[in-house]
């Protein structure tokens, strides 16, 4: 029964950042002390790539009806782009979320 609890991951607040990132057992989770910060990262990449893409179209001098078509489908896709990693995050805190849950009902 001993053996069944070693392979399981553990709670973040019992190791590193480090220890939990170099586990290559995986007992320790990293998700739940990344996730957050990932997510930050990825919307700021997806805003810088929006207003390189406005400034690349405003220095070249694009139509006006074609700045304004990039802004609106921009802020679609923006928004659907943020959605979708804001989903997949969830997808992998709930993952990690069920897994505790069940490895806390195995002991």
């Amino acid at each position: 029964m001993s053996n069944q609890n070693e392979t399981q991951p553990q709670s973040s607040e019992e190791t590193t950042f480090f220890q939990a990132l170099f586990d290559f057992k995986f007992t320790q989770w990293v998700t739940l002390r990344v996730a957050g910060v990932l997510y930050l990262i990825s919307i700021i990449l997806v805003s810088l790539v929006g207003v390189i893409g406005l400034v690349s179209l405003l220095v070249g001098r694009a139509g006006e009806a074609f700045i304004a078509l990039y802004l609106i489908l921009g802020a679609l896709i923006w928004l659907l782009l943020v959605l979708v990693f804001r989903l997949a995050f969830e997808a992998s805190i709930a993952t990690i979320a069920v897994a505790q849950n069940t490895a806390s009902l195995r002991k």
